[in-house]
């Protein structure tokens, strides 16, 4: 499948949630070239000679500028709710079409799931591998990193 590069097309990513047992999907937009550079230059910083982490607090910064909203709670097979997120039992939306819109779902979800956020923004951000091999080989070379 080819990469889209406009962000005319929806762009979702699905991050396994080992607390829930569910696979949750965020709506995203492509980010700029420009963000993710700032994305990357914000992850590490030297402050007084010392080299500070900043990764957890750009990854969440990042996820409100490019997740656009997830992909509601639906039932399953089993009538079950599966996916998407629920506060106090009540699943909420982030689209303002649905009857369980909550304005404030980012606030939410990044209140008790920012796991998720971060990662979702680590793949949306450096979601590439590299492929060893040359061109024209047949063998199934698969990703280095």
């Amino acid at each position: 499948m080819p990469r889209e590069t406009s962000n005319t097309q929806p762009h979702k990513v699905r991050i396994f949630d080992g607390i829930s047992g569910d696979t949750i999907t965020f709506n995203y937009r492509l980010p700029t070239t420009q963000e993710r550079v700032g994305y990357r230059k914000s992850m590490m910083q030297i402050k007084n000679g010392k080299l500070k982490d900043n990764s957890a607090e750009t990854q969440l910064e990042y996820a409100g500028k490019v997740i656009t909203g997830f992909e509601e709670s639906a039932p399953d097979a089993a009538g079950k709710l599966a996916g998407g997120f629920t506060d106090n039992g009540k699943p909420y939306a982030s689209d303002p079409a649905s009857s369980c819109y909550a304005s404030d779902w980012f606030e939410l979800v990044k209140a008790t799931s920012a796991d998720l956020l971060m990662q979702a923004v680590s793949v949306i951000f450096g979601g590439t591998a590299v492929e060893s091999g040359q061109a024209g080989d047949d063998d199934e070379a698969g990703p280095l990193a």
